[in-house]
């Protein structure tokens, strides 16, 4: 099997260390659909925090996102480009009233997408600010490279560009 990056050959090395009972699919041409349908990204994505004021604070203040909504003790959200970052309370959230309940517990992961050339300012800042650089990684020969740190939630935060998944 060929892959597009290193990236992408590891993580599949990952996910084939699983122990799951059926392979994961990767594409939708098994979909049963009279359309021809796509999906054309993603338009949110949500992490779950203990603390709102902690992470709204570090996310505006080291990361630069734009605040949109803010609900106390359920909820802040944030226009990153052209998506939206929310954060919930999972205390909240999990309790189903407008939409449907949503939660988890333990950290999650959420890479966000920065120019190649700006990793060296983006480290910088993040020191600067009291932010442990958790890790950096040089993906393969493309180009690709990450850096990688955590929210006052302990979620895993990781600054990459569109080398790192030949998205260039």
């Amino acid at each position: 099997m060929a892959f597009r990056s290193k990236k992408t050959q590891l993580l599949h090395a990952c996910v084939q260390d699983t122990r799951c009972e059926a392979p994961i699919q990767t594409s939708v041409s098994n979909m049963a659909s009279t359309r021809n349908l796509a999906v054309r990204g993603i338009m949110e994505t949500c992490i779950y925090v203990d603390d709102l004021d902690a992470a709204a604070d570090f996310y505006q203040r080291i990361l630069g996102f734009h605040l949109v909504s803010r609900f106390e003790s359920r909820h802040v959200f944030f226009r990153v480009g052209e998506s939206m970052l929310l954060l919930f309370d999972p205390n909240e959230s999990c309790v189903g009233k407008d939409v449907p309940g949503h939660g988890a517990k333990g950290p999650g992961h959420v890479a966000f997408d920065v120019r190649r050339e700006e990793f060296s300012d983006w480290r910088d800042q993040l020191t600067a600010s009291g932010v442990e650089v958790e890790r950096e990684v040089e993906w393969g020969d493309g180009g690709g490279y990450s850096i990688y740190f955590r929210d006052p939630a302990g979620n895993s935060l990781e600054l990459t560009c569109p080398e790192t998944w030949n998205l260039q």
